[in-house]
């Protein structure tokens, strides 16, 4: 969600392919964030019911 607004705002001041670049950073970046953790073994908090 925030990527998307980053997008929205970013679009009329700079190029496609710069906004692409950044998504593109942003996803691997995310990718290997999720891939550390889950080989980590760590879970996610949960909240009480």
């Amino acid at each position: 969600m925030g990527l998307g607004a980053l997008a929205i705002l970013a679009a009329p001041a700079a190029q496609l392919t710069l906004i692409a670049g950044v998504a593109a950073s942003s996803a691997v970046l995310i990718a290997v964030a999720i891939t550390d953790t889950a080989q980590a073994g760590v879970r996610a908090p949960s909240t009480p019911a």
